[in-house]
């Protein structure tokens, strides 16, 4: 065996091995959910006795975790959107429009990167409670926006940098006003950065428990993670429907990256090679 080969064999023995550990959470969760507690406490890593969906039972029917799921996937889907329409002509302005201030309002937005949200929660609970935008999803979406738009600029802009400006050029020739080469032209060819802003911010709020904790106060509007906290509480003894409630949240976000992870990929190259 030549070098190049045992290098590649050991790189792909090293990657297999950082999958298996990576998934192991989530193997480990998927067979407890088919699992009883005392089957959990008694033998962690053996198979379930029966593959009965009692857990899911418990934690779709009686504690109603599919309500969570769906109050987080309007939370989420609302404020990417909301992020998008404003990143996306943020970021063609910034990639595609010469100005003289463009590199300092470019630096502007990047510095939000290195700004903790936690830094600042006070002063936006506090503005939030003055003008009684409380327990209401469309302010949290222009939050969750707020947040995440200097990333989404990063992602977006690099990825619209790399489109060559002689499609732009013919465009103009061809009698296109500034908003069709944007919608027609430049949207459809940085769909990988889009996808992957979309994505990486739709995962991160799906997610999140701070913001829905301190904006949300009704029962009926709380989050997958306020529902997990208190799902866990009421059935604290009973680990199988804790499990169960765990996988039913993961299921949206592993179908969502399966369905956008090329165009996460290439976007995230695009965007380190050409920002």
């Amino acid at each position: 065996m030549t070098k190049r080969k045992t290098k590649r064999l050991l790189g792909n023995i090293g990657l297999i091995l950082l999958c298996l550990i990576t998934l192991y959470p989530l193997i480990f969760s998927f067979i407890s959910s088919f699992k009883g507690t005392f089957e959990i406490y008694s033998d962690s890593f053996a198979l379930p006795e029966s593959w009965a969906p009692v857990n899911y039972m418990i934690a779709i029917v009686q504690a109603g975790i599919l309500k969570y799921v769906f109050n987080s996937l309007i939370i989420a889907g609302g404020s990417v959107i909301v992020l998008l329409l404003v990143t996306s002509m943020a970021s063609y302005a910034l990639a595609r429009v010469e100005f003289k201030l463009n590199p300092w309002i470019y630096m502007f937005f990047i510095a939000g990167v290195t700004i903790p949200v936690h830094s600042i929660i006070i002063p936006i609970y506090k503005a939030f409670a003055n003008l009684n935008l409380l327990d209401q999803y469309i302010p949290l979406f222009f939050l969750y926006a707020a947040v995440h738009a200097a990333r989404s600029i990063l992602i977006i802009t690099g990825n619209m940098r790399g489109i060559s400006r002689e499609i732009e050029e013919s465009a103009v020739i061809d009698g296109c006003n500034t908003f069709q080469i944007f919608s027609r032209m430049i949207i459809p060819l940085a769909k990988p950065g889009i996808a992957t802003s979309a994505t990486i911010s739709f995962l991160y709020i799906y997610n999140d428990l701070l913001f829905p904790i301190l904006f949300l106060t009704s029962r009926s509007k709380q989050s997958v993670s306020q529902g997990l906290m208190s799902f866990e509480g009421e059935f604290s003894m009973e680990l199988g429907p804790i499990f169960a409630a765990i996988i039913v949240c993961v299921i949206p976000m592993m179908i969502l990256f399966f369905i956008f992870q090329k165009q996460v990929i290439h976007g995230i190259t695009a965007g380190s090679v050409k920002g």
